[in-house]
Formats: C-alpha cells, structure tokens, sequence
C-alpha cells in the first residue's frame, strides 16, 4: 500500500486549508508518515519544484528528513520526463502551466534552486538510489480530472439554490468550455472572472475546491493501476461521497480507541538522526518488522472484531518500544517541528467518491493515520458509519504509540482507492504521452 499526498500541492495551498506549505509541517508529516503510515509515499514531481517547504528541503537538507527518505526509496518521486527533475520547471512552464512559469521568472530559481535541483538529479541518477523514482500513470491524469471536476461541478449546480450563482457558474463554464479543461485553465478563467467582477468570492472559492477535489482523487484512479493507493487531501465537498462501512461480524464493540503517534516525543529523540528515522521504513530492521505487526493489528482493530481493546494496547506498547530503543542513543535536539498541526495527517475516511460513470473509490476501515473518530454518527454505538477521518492531536504522553479517547471533529481524509471502481473513472482515457 503507498499513499499519494496531494497536501503538498501548490494549488492545495492557494486554495484550502490542509495544504504543508511550511518546514516544520513537512517535517511533522514526513515523521508521522514514517511512524504509522504506509510502506510508501508518492510525490508528483511538480510538487517537488513547485512546493515552498519542499524547495526549502531541497535547499537545506539538513534540515527536514526528506531527502533521506527519497535516496532511501521510502518517499517516491512521480516523474513524467524519466528522471530529469532539474529540467521540470521549464517543461511544465512551456506547457503552460501558470505558476511554473512564475517560478522560472524569480530571479532567486536561476540562483538558487536550479543549482540544487541539477546537484540533486545527478545524485539520484549516478546509481545506487533505484527506487527514488516512480513512473508516472500510464493513464492521461488531465482527462480524468476532466471528468471527476466536471462531475464535481455537475453536483455543485444540482445543489445550487441561489440564481445568482448559477449565472456566475454559468459565465466560467461558459469559457471553460473553450479551453483544454485543465486545472491550470478552470484557476486562469476563475481568476480573471474573479477580477473582471463576474464571480464573487464564494462562487471563486467553490470553483478552486472542486478542482482540487477532482485533481487529487483524479491521482488515486491513475495510479492504483499499479499500486495498491490511498490519496491523503481534504474529504470531499463537492464529489459525491456515500457510505462504504457495514458492522463488523460477531459482537458489535461500543467503543474504539483512537491509537496517534506523539510527535512531541518523536521529534525529540529522532533528532536530526534522518538515517535512524529511514529505517523504521526500510529494512531490514527490528523496527521496521515491529511497525509491520503494529499496523496488521490496528487494520484488524478497525475493521473486524478479531483483535480487542487489551490485544491493541499490547501491540501499541510492542511498538512504541521498538521504536524507544531504536532511538534510545540519540539525544534530545531543538528541530524544525513547531506549531500546531490544525488539519492533521493520513487519515482513514469511509467513503465512496462518485463520478459520472460510478463510483470511483471506496475507504477500507484501514489501519493508516493518527487517530480514528466517528463523524456523522451521534450515538452509534458500533462501526457503521458514514466517515471514519483521523487529526492528528499533541499529547504529553511517554509513549511513542498511544490509545487516544477523544472523537475529532473534521479531519484531512485518505481514501483507499478500489482497483475495479477506479477501473470505471478510466473508460475512454487515453495513454499519457511523456514529453
């Protein structure tokens, strides 16, 4: 299983609240990813260029575990022109894409971040880092988000109850027609629109969430093609969302504890040992075989009734002390980890993204994220829900794993993509066609 994380999107970051714009969210994230996410997470290369906190990482690379885990193999790089990162953001700026072509024009890329961006492609094409890489889907991602956004929008017009909002959806789909359907194209009409005084804020701010919707989980269908996916952005507004969980068989249990990593702790015996940090992901190593046991348990936990409350906290304490030895020589350092995380982390999320040719995904109730709580069910007293999402929450604990009682309210959701649905959102799209 490997997660997409669409939270490092420059978009995403315009344009909603989840987004890791910062050093010390990337940090945060990258850490929690390694304690309790997935065997792997995917970078599109775009973010890579185009993502404030990843530039900064790729600037300072003591500073932010990144580099580490993408030599390590643990963080893939999507790419779309074989391998040649230094070369992406002219590729992307002829290709017309907005905000590359502002990149290429600050003065600070040619001194600055090219060098690095040259430095690190040739470091990682030498040989010895063969997994750095991912390919990128096989399938065309531009016409899947064509017809996921424009299925999103479809949705937002159903809903829509206001005249005045339906001309104004009407004035930008109206010129959208007239173009590629890109997301670079529905962010240029909207804007335009936005400033010729023919789309209000909120119309403006409905349009951006709805291609970011349609972009990330446009992500999840390509890929799971070849590998087992979860998309990590914010739970859908605008796509059509149902209910994917039915109660576990046997015995309902009443309650479920929400098992989070304490990153106050973490960051402070992780240091800046980044090499210790990859090996809790890249084996051969105790620790990694213990967070394996841990997360085969946890996905058991939420999702049947063969593993208990008792048999849980055992293999939280297994793990957290795996992880408590694995560390145990490293000394406490003042890092990059501040703030409070308000959105959180890779979630679990049960739910159904629909699209005009069925549904598209569906959530397991999976053992990925920081803490599980039951949104949309008041008084349910099993697991039938409509959405299961996670947040991440710091806690004074001296566990590295703990049980965590408390229900959040909203969260950033990771949706488990079904290969067969995701099947149906591909019919009619072309190959990608790399540059």
């Amino acid at each position: 299983m490997a997660t997409y994380c669409g939270r490092f999107d420059d978009f995403a970051a315009k344009h909603t609240q989840s987004a890791i714009t910062t050093l010390a969210q990337l940090n945060e994230s990258l850490l929690q990813e390694v304690l309790i996410g997935d065997d792997r997470l995917l970078v599109n290369d775009g973010h890579m260029v185009m993502n404030r906190a990843i530039r900064k990482a790729i600037l300072s690379p003591a500073k932010s575990p990144l580099l580490t885990l993408v030599r390590e193999g643990y963080v893939q790089i999507l790419t779309r022109n074989q391998r040649q990162l230094a070369s992406l953001v002219p590729l992307m700026a002829d290709q017309g894409i907005t905000s590359a072509k502002k990149l290429l024009a600050d003065p600070r890329y040619a001194e600055e971040l090219q060098p690095a961006l040259v430095e690190l492609t040739e470091e990682l094409n030498r040989g010895g880092h063969p997994h750095s890489y991912l390919a990128w889907p096989t399938d065309n991602t531009t016409e899947i988000f064509r017809n996921l956004a424009l299925n999103a929008y479809d949705n937002a017009i159903a809903a829509c109850r206001e005249k005045r909002v339906e001309e104004q959806f009407a004035a930008f789909r109206s010129q959208l027609d007239q173009s590629e359907h890109r997301r670079t194209d529905w962010e240029d009409i909207a804007d335009s629109l936005r400033v010729a005084g023919k789309l209000s804020a909120d119309v403006h701010r409905s349009l951006m969430y709805m291609a970011n919707e349609a972009y990330q989980y446009s992500w999840g269908c390509a890929l799971q093609q070849s590998v087992a996916i979860r998309v990590n952005t914010e739970a859908p507004r605008y796509l059509r969302v149902a209910s994917s969980f039915e109660p576990p068989a046997g015995q309902m249990r009443k309650e479920v504890s929400l098992y989070v990593p304490n990153l106050d702790l973490a960051a402070s015996k992780v240091g800046e040992k980044w090499e210790r940090l990859a090996q809790v992901v890249v084996g051969p190593s105790a620790v990694k075989d213990a967070k394996e046991t841990f997360r085969r348990t946890l996905r058991k936990y939420y999702t049947s009734n063969e593993v208990g409350e008792s048999d849980m906290r055992k293999e939280a304490r297994a793990y957290s002390d795996a992880l408590a030895e694995h560390f145990s020589d490293t000394k406490k350092t003042e890092l990059i980890f501040g703030g409070v995380v308000v959105n959180g982390a890779s979630t679990v999320a049960g739910a159904v993204v629909g699209s005009a040719a069925g549904p598209i995904g569906t959530v397991l109730g999976a053992a990925a994220g920081f803490a599980v709580g039951v949104v949309g069910a008041a008084g349910s007293t099993y697991l039938r829900v409509p959405h299961l999402l996670m947040k991440l929450r710091k806690r004074p604990k001296t566990d590295w794993i703990y049980g965590d009682d408390e229900v959040p309210a909203n969260g950033v959701s990771s949706f488990e993509i079904d290969p067969g649905q995701a099947r149906e959102s591909l019919r009619g799209v072309t190959r990608f066609s790399p540059p």
